[in-house]
């Protein structure tokens, strides 16, 4: 089912709304893309935004997983490769050299664009940035990612695996500044334009924008913490007692309080 924010959108295709096959949605700003038991992609929504699969891709039907950013989509083939669709200004057209590359384990997005993990720890990068237009030489020569983070704003956080932390992009000109003896890192979280580091410790590392990046009114609390996890504009911390802790935009009247009765009732588990 499909439903709408009150505005006037494209209608849902009856042939869609009828369908009983899809495994999983994806969607962009203004377009979907489902894959259906079959490991086909059916798209719907404006064409320009990737609502038209294009022709040659129709026929693709060993879709594992799909991935978008604010105007393209990208499907990541069983057999390692990449397909794009969508505004070649967000990254809808893969340049042929990453498109014709069989290695492929995720894909991560900016806002414009789009960054492929290969299997052998390194990354390949297409789409468009202010900040972002070609990738630095020490990252573009890691052989060692394991997370890829992206920030809707236009920046990218690189997590090696001897916990060692790079990043690209816009986040570079912020203020609060990536410190730079992180290390000891398990985990990369991204909000809207802000990154936290969740370091073996159980201590957090945050930088970017003032809201995300500046745990000032939290950094007594931020011990012992399991996960991390953000919205737009916020993070929050889980403790290992089972008590959050928010930073960011929460003071903002458009944002409602977190509920003070789940405080220590929440509970972390890692398969």
């Amino acid at each position: 089912v499909q439903w709408t924010d009150g505005m006037s959108h494209d209608d849902f295709p009856q042939d869609i709304a009828e369908r009983k096959d899809f495994v999983t949605i994806q969607t962009n700003d203004f377009a979907f893309a489902a894959i259906t038991s079959s490991g086909h992609v059916v798209t719907w929504g404006q064409a320009s935004y990737g609502g038209e699969l294009p022709e040659h891709l129709k026929s693709v039907n060993d879709v594992a997983t799909l991935y978008a950013n604010k105007g393209a989509f990208v499907a990541l083939r069983k057999s390692g490769s990449i397909v794009a669709w969508g505004n070649t200004y967000y990254g809808g057209q893969i340049p042929e050299s990453i498109a014709s590359l069989t290695d492929i384990a995720s894909i991560h997005a900016t806002s414009h664009s789009f960054i492929a993990l290969r299997k052998n720890g390194s990354v390949v990068f297409w789409g468009y940035g202010i900040h972002l237009r070609e990738m630095p030489q020490d990252i573009a020569n890691l052989t060692n990612i394991i997370d890829v983070q992206g920030a809707v704003n236009g920046s990218y956080a690189f997590l090696t695996s001897e916990g060692k932390v790079y990043c690209w992009g816009e986040v570079l000109i912020y203020d609060i500044k990536m410190p730079e003896d992180l290390f000891d890192v398990v985990s990369l979280t991204a909000s809207y334009d802000s990154f936290a580091a969740l370091c073996r410790d159980g201590t957090v590392v945050a930088w970017g924008m003032p809201g995300g990046g500046d745990t000032t009114s939290v950094k007594d609390e931020l011990y012992n913490i399991r996960a991390i996890y953000a919205s737009g504009y916020s993070l929050c911390a889980l403790r290992d007692d089972g008590h959050i802790f928010e930073w960011g935009a929460e003071d903002s009247p458009s944002f409602t309080k977190m509920p003070a009765d789940i405080q220590g009732q929440v509970s972390y588990s890692y398969n």
